[in-house]
């Protein structure tokens, strides 16, 4: 079937590769939607949902979406559809993953050059070269070389919203069944002022699921935007069926929650709580490029929480969707009695660091999530950590760096994982020194692997294992 450009740019956005190896040496490439102890479920383009039985599944590795939509640019430009790579390539350039961009920009840069030969008729567009990663990179694409698309999501995150509109708007005459055009004319229109304007259109995206009655523009728009970045929904899920209201919650977040009603301070928590993880981890506020607020889904129980896709043996979760503006940030949780002073605090790391650290190791994402947390909260961690050292279940730190450790299947399992991700991220901001540097090095050690990422800020092995040592036997509450 061939596709509109529009469409090409929307299938790559949706398209997901975690790769979900099974012993039978079966690889299933997809989005791994819900994990527990018993099963894996994975979301399959053009197949839908599939579940393995948890003891068939040797491991998950998991592949960032852009890693996922460069390689369908190559496969595009290989294929001699030159349009929709380039126009794959365009939406690359500013990636959440470095490597990734460095690519794109540099295998954009010599498709541009073969399709400039071509219309002057002395070639034809060949495949860019598929060279290892590194190496000098092109720069980025200058905003006169951008398609009306590209222009507009520029003007659109710049504030340029009058600019925006009359772009979508064209975009949208000339391609009237294209719902992603549809959503960033009316997301222009809604930060533009225009909120009745931009409620009609957020409606006929939404379809069923904002027929019910009191839905405001915002909460159109945001339901149009998880539908859109391809969260499966229903008229009666969560943030969009009866019983479900909204609070904004400051300018960076909106609460979503089943109660007869929450109190004005739960309101202030999403705010205070990212104070506290970008002081604590050293990020500048201006790094976070959210488009639209993060989500918070707050459930009633833990019941409701798992029958919701919640995750197995956890209060809570964050989760993200490339929307057609950008990413779509989620946090997922019920309230329990630490739920205030670890829960909340720790997803919302998540969140700042999907955006702030993109690229970052699962091992790094839980280290520093729990640096976060209360120092007695830290403390529970280590003594986890030297319990399962005691008993000789603590995973090996070698295979931890290495991204070979899965979460665990039972209680004692998660909470070593726990235990060992924040010792060695404590081991890495004290060896590295502070945490900025740990969560670059963190990077480092995903890209090139942990011995050469060490042996290139000079810590050897033997440091970082006494570091990790020392980090374990911390048994004050405090730091």
């Amino acid at each position: 079937m061939r596709l509109s450009l529009g469409l090409w740019i929307l299938c790559a956005t949706l398209a997901w590769a975690d790769v979900v190896h099974l012993t039978s040496g079966r690889k299933v490439k997809g989005e791994v939607v819900s994990e527990s102890e018993t099963k894996v479920v994975v979301r399959v383009a053009g197949v839908g949902r599939m579940e393995f039985p948890r003891k068939l599944v040797e491991r998950i590795e998991r592949e960032s979406p852009g890693a996922t939509r460069l390689a369908q640019a190559r496969e595009r430009s290989r294929e001699g559809a030159w349009d929709a790579a380039l126009a794959l390539y365009r939406t690359l350039v500013d990636d959440d993953d470095p490597a990734v961009s460095e690519a794109a920009r540099r295998e954009l840069a010599e498709l541009e050059q073969a399709a400039t030969r071509r219309e002057r008729g002395r070639a034809k567009p060949t495949p860019p070269p598929q060279r290892a990663e590194g190496g000098s990179s092109a720069a980025p694409a200058a905003p006169s070389d951008l398609g009306p698309a590209a222009k507009g999501l520029a003007a659109l995150r710049a504030g340029r919203f009058a600019e925006a509109r009359d772009v979508f708007a064209a975009l949208v005459e000339a391609e009237p069944k294209s719902e992603p055009y549809a959503f960033l004319l009316a997301r222009a229109l809604e930060l533009g002022g225009e909120a009745r304007a931009a409620g009609q259109r957020y409606r006929a995206l939404a379809g069923e699921l904002g027929a019910r009655r009191g839905l405001t523009p915002a909460w159109l728009g945001e339901i149009a935007r998880r539908r859109l970045g391809g969260e499966p929904l229903t008229p009666d899920s969560p943030g969009v069926g009866e019983g479900w209201s909204r609070v904004e919650a400051g300018d960076a977040f909106v609460i979503y929650h089943p109660f007869p009603k929450i109190e004005a301070w739960l309101e202030q928590e999403p705010e205070k709580a990212l104070e506290r993880v970008l002081e604590r981890l050293k990020i500048e506020r201006e790094r976070l490029e959210w488009n639209g607020r993060v989500q918070i889904y707050l459930f009633p129980n833990q019941r409701a929480y798992q029958e919701a896709e919640g995750m197995e043996l956890a209060g809570g979760h964050a989760q993200r969707y490339r929307a057609p503006d950008g990413w779509l940030t989620q946090i997922r949780a019920y309230p329990q009695r630490s739920f205030y002073q670890t829960t909340f605090p720790h997803e919302v790391a998540h969140a700042v660091l999907y955006h702030a650290y993109p690229g970052l190791p699962s091992w790094a994402h839980e280290g520093a999530a729990q640096y976060v947390e209360t120092p007695r909260s830290r403390a529970r961690a280590r003594a986890a950590f030297r319990g399962a050292e005691a008993t000789a279940s603590l995973p090996s730190l070698r295979e931890l760096l290495a991204g070979a450790v899965s979460r665990g299947a039972n209680q004692a399992e998660v909470a070593a994982y726990y235990g060992l991700s924040l010792v060695a991220f404590e081991a890495l901001v004290e060896l590295s020194g502070g945490p900025a540097e740990a969560l670059e090095l963190c990077r480092e050690v995903r890209l090139q692997g942990a011995e050469s990422a060490l042996k290139a800020r000079s810590i050897s092995w033997r440091r970082l294992e006494g570091a990790v040592e020392s980090a374990a036997k911390n048994t004050a509450a405090g730091d």
